[in-house]
């Protein structure tokens, strides 16, 4: 089971990668905003940044695809379910005012092609 901590370190990745992409997104603001112990980000993370990334742009493959799992089981038919998912994406679109995208997107952008773990 993961700890509280690295828990922590891969929500706020995976929100700072949504908002600011791989580049921009730094281990001293993730370790802030996580409220993380200094040391625990390579404890829980020994490959570093890129290990902390694969594992936030994981979680958000995973949360991603429950979400469209969930519209196709919900919605009577795929074009219903269709509608629902790209609803779902403006309602967040505009609840972010734009800020936050796709953090499989934004590290894919900005790092696939540098870092063999992101690819």
């Amino acid at each position: 089971m993961a700890s509280d901590t690295r828990d922590r370190l891969i929500r706020t990745t995976g929100r700072l990668l949504r908002t600011q992409g791989y580049a921009g997104t730094g281990l001293n603001q993730v370790m802030a905003e996580a409220d993380a112990p200094r040391g625990s980000m390579y404890f829980h993370f020994p490959g570093g940044k890129e290990e902390l990334a694969a594992a936030a742009v994981d979680l958000f493959a995973e949360r991603a695809s429950a979400r469209l799992d969930r519209q196709l089981t919900e919605n009577d038919t795929v074009c219903e379910a269709v509608v629902a998912i790209f609803d779902g994406y403006v309602e967040h679109l505009d609840r972010t005012d734009y800020r936050e995208g796709c953090a499989v997107a934004s590290v894919a952008l900005d790092a696939a092609s540098e870092h063999d773990a992101l690819a």
